[in-house]
């Protein structure tokens, strides 16, 4: 069971980079925080990794995942006084098998027009 509470006080959403069949690395922005957590969860297994650092960019790789699974994670903080933050619920999927076929997109930036996004987004569903 991923935690709940309140969803205030990351600078940034949370995002994912380095995608692989069996690790993500998520990086986070928060305000002083300097120790962070990241639990996720697929299906009833419950897993958490955690990084330890002062700074406001947090950066936590998730390693030992299966390919092609679904997962749904939670970012969270806790500052020196144990006051935490946590983010929105989140998912994302591991990179497929080789062999597996799959599509992607490379998007560049939209200059602050979300409905640009939206229509490409829709598009590469519609797929």
């Amino acid at each position: 069971m991923l935690p709940v509470g309140p969803s205030n006080g990351l600078e940034n959403a949370p995002y994912l980079q380095h995608m692989t069949g069996c690790g993500v690395t998520v990086l986070f922005e928060s305000g002083e925080h300097p120790t962070a957590f990241v639990y996720y969860v697929t299906g009833a297994i419950d897993m958490e990794a955690h990084a330890y650092g002062v700074g406001r960019l947090h950066e936590v790789r998730l390693h030992g995942l299966r390919p092609e699974t679904r997962y749904r994670y939670v970012v969270e903080t806790r500052d020196a006084r144990g006051r935490r933050t946590r983010s929105a619920e989140r998912s994302f999927q591991t990179a497929v098998e080789p062999g597996t076929p799959f599509c992607f997109a490379v998007v560049g930036d939209t200059q602050d027009r979300p409905w640009v996004w939206e229509r490409i987004a829709e598009n590469l569903f519609d797929e």
